[in-house]
């Protein structure tokens, strides 16, 4: 089985596809608050989804409890 690796930063990649399933690891914020920091973080999550043709409706659901 394959593995691609995407948005490589010396030994490590922003992006791994393997089997169908995306990985993304490392993905951090700046910011001066937790409100900017998440924003660029899923901002920068977004792009990469978008590099590896995906999108975050393709994510797994989130659990919420009752």
């Amino acid at each position: 089985m394959a593995v691609t690796r995407m948005e490589n930063i010396g030994r490590m990649s922003d992006i791994v596809i393997h089997n169908g399933t995306i990985y993304l690891s490392g993905q951090v914020g700046g910011g001066d608050s937790v409100t900017a920091q998440t924003q660029n973080t899923l901002a920068t999550i977004k792009s990469l989804l978008e590099k590896a043709n995906s999108s975050k409706s393709h994510t797994l659901p989130h659990f919420s409890p009752s």
